[in-house]
């Protein structure tokens, strides 16, 4: 999916999850060669296994994942508009402009990683760029959802310790501005 080099200047990052079909020609063994280069990801690599099979079952597992993907993009994205739509009818009720970007997040983090759909959509946004928004979107739902908690339960959830985990976020975020290489360690 991205360029094998032998230095950062010379290869491409990529996550594309690729399908390849083949038919080995009267041969008992078949030699699978990967060629993978990593400058600037911490713990880059190949992400998951190898899958094998024919190429009707390939091509229903590559589908299934892109529904599930776009299934749950869809409906985050949809909570997320209804209740935004709920603060801006009802301005004082904070708990559902916290979950709205909650769900915004997770509906972002949802299309990044398994089949990653965003980078299918939108080929020209960057590996780093995307990287940096999916991480941030991982980052923050923790962060998001403590927002949404304490808004809707003020007793229960203190304010300093949403507040500081509202802080450590954004300043993980913005480490990520950095490059990757030092940033995603």
């Amino acid at each position: 999916s991205g360029e094998v080099g032998i230095n950062s200047a010379s290869s491409k990052p990529s996550f594309m999850t690729e399908v390849a079909f083949f038919r080995p020609k009267g041969r008992d063994k078949v030699t699978l060669t990967l060629q993978i280069s990593n400058f600037d990801l911490y713990k880059g690599g190949n992400g998951s296994s190898i899958v094998l099979g024919t190429r009707q079952q390939i091509q229903s597992v590559h589908f299934r994942g892109i529904f599930l993907d776009a299934l749950l993009f869809g409906s985050f994205l949809i909570m997320s508009i209804y209740h935004l739509g709920l603060y801006i009818i009802k301005k004082r009720d904070k708990s559902a402009l916290a979950f709205s970007i909650f769900c915004l997040l997770v509906a972002i983090r949802t299309i990044g990683f398994g089949e990653s759909t965003m980078l299918t959509l939108m080929p020209d946004l960057g590996w780093h760029t995307f990287l940096r928004l999916v991480l941030c979107s991982f980052i923050l739902c923790a962060p998001a959802l403590l927002s949404f908690l304490h808004h809707l339960f003020p007793d229960d959830f203190s304010r300093k310790v949403t507040t500081f985990y509202e802080v450590i976020g954004v300043l993980c975020c913005l480490l990520l501005m950095f490059p990757l290489r030092y940033s995603s360690h």
